[in-house]
């Protein structure tokens, strides 16, 4: 352990009456952490002043603030890609596309979510459930009631859901069905990154043209596999894209996110990166169910968001998956 100079009172000021103390900053000491008998100590020694500890212990504070800030800014960001998977999921059953979901509609949901059987209410227990999110009364279960229903839901820790299966048979099956949506919006996140890295390779964070039109040429019918869609996967086309069409779809992409995604890139077609991918694609689902291209003037764009509706579709659902 570091110790304090000792002179042996050699040199030493002597202080006379009526005098002023030496300046406090001739004789600070400085601390330093130590290991001791009761753990982590403090020791005066030579080094740093200790003030540099208390800017230390301000910077740790302002430190806690911003991982709080940053923490806060993460579960929104999550909040928000999870809303979007919440919303398609919704228009789904929304069959008669009046924006809410009736009792046959909620009963057609929770049988699709239920295939184990844990989650799927009888007819009562969908109508009581369909009373227990139905907040304004309207014997329909509006947007955002099933939104902030499963948002909050998803929040719950394992403790906490227990607690709540406890509570009655309806609330268990709630708890249930909540998981089993939890696990959808899940998978869908997960098809999407593991899409992206199959040409990302080298986890990078951004793809090239070359890189892009791989995956115009090839994205389509590997996926049309591995999410078992019904029939015969189609043929990957013969020949890749031009890099004109190339450098249009990764220019569309980055003009419906904010510009801070693609800063490095001046033009906005030569970099895409997954972060702006993965924006776009899920801005996809808000029309997955009703898709339509009318309003896109130019065919070549038109041609940018059918590739996007078709890919989200796959990812979102499998072919066999049908209620």
């Amino acid at each position: 352990m570091p110790k304090r100079a000792n002179d042996g009172g050699k040199g030493k000021k002597k202080h006379e009456p009526g005098q002023e103390e030496e300046d406090a900053s001739d004789n600070v000491y400085y601390f330093t952490f130590q290991d001791g008998p009761m753990g982590i100590g403090l020791d005066p020694v030579p080094g740093e002043s200790v003030g540099s500890i208390v800017s230390i212990v301000v910077e740790l504070s302002q430190a806690d603030k911003s991982n709080c800030i940053v923490n806060d800014r993460i579960e929104e960001k999550i909040d928000e890609q999870n809303e979007y998977i919440l919303t398609a999921m919704f228009h789904k059953f929304d069959t008669d596309r009046s924006g809410t979901l009736d009792l046959v509609e909620l009963r057609q949901m929770l049988t699709f979510y239920g295939k184990n059987d844990r989650a799927v209410p009888s007819v009562l227990e969908t109508k009581q459930l369909m009373q227990l999110i139905d907040a304004d009364k309207s014997k329909r279960i509006e947007l955002q009631e099933w939104v902030m229903l499963m948002l909050f839901g998803f929040k719950k820790n394992y403790a906490e859901r227990k607690k709540m299966a406890a509570t009655s048979t309806l609330h268990k099956k709630l708890n249930n069905f909540t998981y089993e949506i939890k696990k959808g919006v899940s998978n869908f996140l997960t098809n999407l990154h593991e899409l992206w890295c199959m040409y990302d390779r080298n986890h990078v964070g951004f793809l090239t043209p070359i890189r892009v039109g791989d995956m115009l040429q090839h994205a389509y019918k590997i996926i049309y596999v591995q999410t078992s869609q019904l029939g015969e996967a189609p043929a990957a086309p013969k020949h890749p894209p031009s890099d004109e069409d190339v450098k249009l779809f990764i220019g569309v992409i980055n003009s419906t996110c904010d510009a801070k995604h693609h800063a490095h890139d001046e033009d906005g077609n030569e970099l895409l990166t997954e972060d702006a991918f993965t924006l776009f694609m899920l801005q996809g689902l808000k029309d997955a169910e009703h898709f339509t291209t009318q309003t896109i003037s130019k065919k070549r764009i038109k041609a940018v968001y059918r590739w996007r509706h078709k890919m989200v579709k796959m990812l979102m659902w499998s072919e066999t998956s049908q209620y």
